[in-house]
């Protein structure tokens, strides 16, 4: 990707914001074709912050998106099947410096993909997602119910990202506006609050730390839109800081994938296992300690896999103290600049008031000088 992929969007050229913003959207595709060629890709910025969609068709992830990016960044239209067909990256900065960049991903949960689909997505988002993901936005609709097809996949997500993803996770509900237009005003708690809700869905808001919003994506109202820009970027931002700054990166999403590929394993020996003890007794034995060389090659590989994320999480914080310290550093050397700075400066105006003081004599000498030739001249005379 070069310049030419960036656009400026003008204050009143389509975006939300009062002041200027960078927008690019790239597919899959063309990150993989820029990432093999010689671009530079950019390190992760503190200032930076990604998010990815996740949701089934439907439910208003892409809307969501453009609505966090200010701007049509993402195909959104009512469709009886996905708009979205790959991981889309949208990026903006806001008027402060910061970057948001936003991941729209497929129809994640929706049940007609497989399991290698859904994995095959996960993988293209994390490659898009570079350094890893600071938030994931689940998308749900306020208008339809949250149905046991929804659970199951949420539950599948989880499983397929490790138990710790929700630590990651924002509820969004939108159709913000279809709660409004009851009449009667009701919010998202007493939304939620009402008898109808599932108990499932109750339970996943709080496994997610009752991390939610409301967003209205049909709204023309550039205050509201911004408003509610503002709230989901402060959940996001305690978040972070709850997480301790610490992305969801590749190598934890590889642990969690080893982690649940070691349990569907234990699982099918354990099944396995439990056949053959009622058909074939004479084998239970020998399975037996397959699996617990299965096992403790698993463990191993898993300790591995968390060296892997220790040490990666070690070596972000002996860079992070490695900046303190240059910064501190250059601090100090900058005030011993100034200090010498000021010195100079006193030596200068002591020898200029020791030149005007030198001058002043010679003065006075000269004077008296010529005083006594004159007089001098006046007695031969």
């Amino acid at each position: 990707m070069d310049l030419s992929d960036w656009e400026d969007v003008p204050s009143n050229g389509g975006s939300d914001y009062d002041a200027p913003i960078r927008s690019d959207r790239m597919a899959f595709s063309d990150y993989k074709a820029a990432k093999s060629g010689t671009e530079v890709i950019s390190p992760r910025d503190s200032s930076s912050t990604t998010l990815v969609l996740v949701g089934k068709t439907g439910s208003g992830k892409s809307a969501t998106g453009n609505s966090i990016l200010g701007g049509k960044r993402f195909n959104s239209r009512m469709s009886l099947g996905s708009v979205t067909r790959v991981c889309e990256l949208g990026q903006i900065t806001r008027p402060d410096g910061r970057r948001i960049r936003v991941i729209d991903t497929p129809g994640m949960f929706d049940t007609a993909l497989d399991s290698k689909s859904i994995a095959r997505e996960i993988g293209k988002c994390m490659d898009l997602a570079g350094d890893g993901l600071h938030g994931i936005l689940l998308v749900l609709s306020a208008k339809s119910k949250f149905t046991e097809e929804e659970f199951a996949a949420v539950d599948a997500f989880e499983k397929m990202f490790g138990s710790g993803v929700l630590n990651y996770v924002v509820v969004v509900f939108t159709n913000g506006d279809a709660l409004e237009d009851d009449g009667d005003g009701t919010s998202l708690e007493e939304f939620l609050s009402q008898n109808g809700t599932p108990g499932a869905l109750k339970d996943l808001l709080h496994r997610c730390g009752d991390r939610k919003i409301l967003f209205d994506n049909k709204s023309k109202d550039k205050r509201k839109l911004e408003a509610q820009r503002r709230d989901l970027l402060e959940i996001v931002d305690t978040m972070i800081t709850a997480n301790s700054r610490i992305p969801y990166t590749t190598e934890i999403f590889e642990l969690a994938k080893a982690q649940e590929e070691a349990r569907e394993k234990k699982e099918s020996m354990e099944n396995r296992l439990s056949q053959l003890e009622q058909n074939f007794p004479q084998k239970i034995n020998e399975l037996r300690e397959s699996y617990e060389k299965d096992k403790a090659e698993q463990e191993e590989e898993l300790a591995k896999l968390r060296e892997l994320a220790e040490e990666s999480k070690r070596s972000a914080i002996a860079a992070e103290a490695k900046m303190e310290e240059q910064c501190k550093r250059a601090e100090e050397q900058r005030r011993h600049a100034e200090s010498e700075r000021a010195r100079f400066e006193q030596e200068r105006i002591k020898l200029e008031e020791e030149r005007k003081r030198f001058e002043k004599e010679f003065k006075r000498r000269e004077k008296e000088f010529e005083e006594k030739m004159k007089n001098s001249r006046c007695t031969i005379l």
